[in-house]
C-alpha cells in the first residue's frame, strides 16, 4: 500500500489543505470514484471559500493518492479526469 504521508509533496501544503488531502484518502478507502467524486466537490467548494483552492500540483497528488488505492476500473477513470482537468 502506498504511504501517502511520507510523499515528499505533502511538505509545503496547508495544514487545512492536508487534513483535508488526509482524510479523502482515509474515506475513499472501498469507494469507487464515483463514490468520491461528491465529497472532492464539497471539499474543493469548502476550501475555495476560505479562499484556499487547491493548486493544480496538489491536485495531481491528491489524484495520485486516490489511484494508488483504486481498482483498475476506476485508475482508468481517474486518468480521464485527469486529462481534462
Amino acid at each position: 500500500m502506498y504511504d501517502f504521508e511520507h510523499d515528499p509533496r505533502l511538505g509545503n501544503i496547508h495544514p487545512i489543505k492536508l487534513q483535508i488531502i488526509k482524510q479523502l484518502a482515509t474515506s475513499s478507502t472501498n469507494k469507487s470514484i464515483e463514490q468520491m467524486i461528491p465529497d472532492m466537490m464539497r471539499l474543493n467548494t469548502e476550501l475555495s471559500k476560505r479562499k484556499l483552492p487547491f493548486t493544480k500540483n496538489e491536485r495531481d497528488l491528491l489524484m495520485d493518492i486516490l489511484a494508488e488505492q483504486a481498482s483498475p476500473e476506476d485508475k482508468r477513470k481517474i486518468a480521464m479526469i485527469r486529462s481534462i482537468m
